[in-house]
């Protein structure tokens, strides 16, 4: 690394470690020739972002989802989308999702003054039973993230899933990690009009970044979103970029296929280690480990994780997928920590 790239990253304050699995972000960048062409556009920061743009954008992915350029909307992250379904459809203050769930999800609910109600993911299989059921007839709308974060699995069939949208509530469903399982409910849309479900250009799209997050939605779920509003809050820099990948994905699929097998290579080293390791359909892995202060003792090494016993339990931690470089790092000092653990 050179005393530019040093500084930039300094900038933007990232963290000076050696290993960075704690957000579920890409190892990898997008083509270079995209960046390139991204970044001529900086000399336009002085203008605001056009709705031209934003509706090329909006298309572009109705193209890749294959639904109407209606159902679809993007915004700066997901918490803007959790915020419209919190603020439009509080009834009771009662919002049901499985226990547990993406945590930024939690904190949105908790923040606005939602309880969270829900059936408990068991492992092995961490799926939601049909208790889920009773609890969306009771709350003001349901959140169901499949795969699920933290636990990185399929929790529910497309026929349980469509019980609790036929209850004629607000769901959303999020599908972050779509591309990494090829599973999605997204005909179901046209079907029921108060359905909305999340995808993200952070994951395979290397842009978390960015910060683009699409909402298919339902008909009566689109009639919240309004455009003059959530065009404004997504910068040019940002569509812009989210513009070319989408002209330009063929790059995901090689994205795909190797953090899919460096998944698989992880899983399989981390259980010759002998600790408990999950299988998963993200890029993600959640392990569990009797190691006093697994997460904090790879901090001293220099690796970032996601310590998630406040959710799972003590000795849960979730560890991102990296590079085949970084991937072999984290299992050499996690073996080293294993092993002084044992003395």
């Amino acid at each position: 690394m050179n005393k530019k790239e040093e500084r930039i990253l300094d900038l933007i304050g990232f963290p000076k470690i050696k290993a960075k699995l704690d957000q579920n972000e890409s190892p990898f960048n997008v083509p270079e020739e995209i960046l390139k062409e991204a970044a001529d556009s900086l000399k336009y920061l002085n203008y605001y972002p056009t709705e031209k743009l934003y509706d090329e954008v909006r298309y572009l992915y109705s193209e890749y989802a294959n639904v109407k350029f209606e159902n679809v909307w993007l915004a700066p992250g997901v918490d803007l989308y959790f915020d419209e379904y919190f603020y439009h459809f509080k009834n009771k203050g009662l919002v049901a999702a499985p226990r547990p769930t993406f945590f930024l999800f939690e904190k949105e609910a908790y923040h606005m003054g939602y309880e969270i109600i829900g059936s408990i993911l068991k492992e092995p299989e961490f799926k939601l039973d049909h208790s889920f059921l009773n609890y969306s007839k009771q709350a003001d709308f349901s959140y169901i993230d499949n795969p699920n974060n933290p636990t990185g699995n399929l929790i529910i069939e497309k026929e349980n899933f469509e019980e609790i949208v036929k209850l004629n509530k607000p769901v959303l469903l999020d599908e972050a990690y779509y591309e990494f399982c090829n599973v999605t409910f997204v005909d179901l849309i046209e079907k029921y009009e108060k359905l909305g479900i999340i995808r993200t250009l952070s994951k395979v799209f290397c842009l978390a970044g960015a910060r683009v997050t699409i909402l298919i939605a339902g008909k009566e779920i689109s009639k919240i979103m309004n455009k003059d509003i959530m065009r404004f809050r997504i910068s040019t820099t940002s569509l812009l970029l989210a513009k070319l990948v989408l002209e330009n994905r063929k790059y995901i699929y090689d994205v795909i296929k190797k953090l899919n097998y460096e998944k698989e290579k992880m899983i399989n080293e981390i259980r010759k280690l002998g600790l408990k390791v999950y299988n998963s359909y993200t890029n993600f892995i959640l392990i569990y480990s009797e190691i006093d202060n697994l997460a904090e003792k790879l901090k001293e090494k220099g690796i970032l994780v996601k310590d998630v016993s406040f959710q799972m339990g003590k000795g849960y931690i979730r560890v991102s997928i990296g590079d085949s470089e970084t991937n072999k790092y984290f299992i050499e000092k996690l073996k080293e920590i294993k092993d002084s653990n044992e003395k």
